[in-house]
């Protein structure tokens, strides 16, 4: 895109499922140099006893969940600052899930940068180190129609990435599916997939856990789930989806915010069957193509679902979830689409 050819970006967002790699992907397709200072945030270790113990006696009786992504980030600065060195200025800079930098980084960054914005992709309860960097941010977007009852947010979805992907390779199916193992949401997934199970489908359903132990359970309990170990790249992961002809998305209920799995569906024209009934309230949904599952449905009601022909998007609306026009909007770039929650989930403020 002509409008950011060589214009400087500094991303910041945490390496889980490579995620970040999409983001730089997306980033240079669209012509932007980036100067990255995503870090690992997985792969932390206490340096003693003492620090573990400190962190669980803040969780137990502080009700502070936030201690150790603190410790995480000052773990990283060193990294960051190094990375920021000699750096003069650059034309914008994005904060994805900002509760993991200090604010020592993101004051540096915003001396450095143009415009800086940040993006807060969980919801703000579930992460609440997030309230206090809000006012650091020219501007500050979440994505849980909830969160915007918070002073100084903005509204915007999740998106689509829309640079060229080559799916070759990638084994092809009529369901997809691939999640965390959370065991609150695990019951919901065994009853669907055993359901589905009845419909002679080529399911390609994937729950990813670092405990090797429950593989067994699993597969016992529903067939059709695969127990994963290793995380798929991102970059694989929407292949897989592309190659597919149904994405399953079965929501977090600790915050009522879209999904990537929604918008990935937009993005490559399939169907989605999905747990989050504030789905209902976008201006993409369309019964024809998304199915969001009740308390009670038979194999019947979804083979019903899956019959019904795809019906394409409007091509407006479909531009106005992709990455391009996400990025455009988050910095207030002329010619962007806006990008509204629905009003009716939120009170205004």
């Amino acid at each position: 895109m002509e409008y950011f050819k060589e214009k400087k970006i500094i991303l910041a967002i945490p390496q889980s499922f490579s995620l970040h790699e999409a983001f730089i992907k997306q980033l240079e397709s669209l012509g932007l140099q980036i100067i990255d200072i995503s870090y690992i945030v997985d792969n932390f270790k206490y340096k003693n006893l003492q620090q573990r113990l400190y962190n669980s006696f803040r969780k137990l009786f502080l009700k502070d969940y936030e201690y150790k992504n603190t410790l995480k980030a000052k773990l990283a600065e060193d990294k960051i600052q190094k990375a920021l060195s000699g750096i003069d200025k650059v034309d914008y800079a994005l904060f994805i899930r900002p509760d993991f930098y200090t604010f020592d980084i993101i004051e540096k960054v915003k001396k450095i940068a143009d415009k800086t914005v940040g993006y807060q992709w969980d919801g703000l309860n579930r992460f609440p180190n997030a309230y206090s960097r809000i006012n650091l941010f020219e501007r500050f977007f979440v994505f849980d129609p909830e969160d915007l009852r918070a002073s100084g947010t903005l509204p915007i979805t999740n998106f689509y990435f829309d640079y060229s992907l080559d799916e070759n390779g990638a084994a092809a199916s009529d369901v997809f599916f691939l999640a965390t193992y959370i065991e609150s949401r695990m019951e919901e997934i065994y009853k669907f997939f055993n359901t589905v199970n009845l419909l002679s489908l080529n399911v390609n359903a994937l729950i990813y856990t670092t405990k090797e132990e429950i593989a067994d359970y699993v597969h016992k309990v529903c067939p059709s789930l695969k127990v994963i170990t290793n995380t798929i790249p991102y970059d694989s992961n929407l292949k897989l989806a592309k190659r597919s002809n149904i994405i399953i998305d079965f929501a977090h209920n600790i915050h009522n915010g879209l999904s990537l799995r929604v918008f990935e569906a937009i993005g490559y024209d399939k169907k989605l069957i999905t747990t989050n009934k504030f789905v209902r309230d976008y201006d993409f949904y369309n019964p024809a193509n998304i199915l969001v599952l009740e308390d009670e449905y038979t194999p019947e009601s979804i083979k019903e679902f899956i019959e019904i022909p795809y019906e394409p998007l409007d091509s407006q609306v479909k531009e106005k979830y992709g990455f391009t026009n996400w990025i455009k909007y988050l910095f207030n770039i002329e010619g962007h689409i806006p990008i509204e929650l629905p009003v009716a989930m939120h009170k205004t403020l």
